[in-house]
């Protein structure tokens, strides 16, 4: 949808769950290179990074 965005990398805190976690997988869909981060060790950020 966006071909701009192939090979770019974004940055998306809060990326374990919520709004986070669905941009992370969004950028992801659209070929972004993506780095997350998340605050709270309950979260699982290893399903969003799959």
């Amino acid at each position: 949808m966006y071909p701009s965005l192939e090979g770019k990398t974004v940055v998306i805190t809060g990326a374990g769950t919520g709004l986070g976690k669905a941009m992370a997988l969004r950028f992801g869909a659209e070929k972004a290179n993506v780095v997350i981060n998340y605050f709270k060790e309950e979260e699982n950020p290893e399903e969003t990074v799959k």
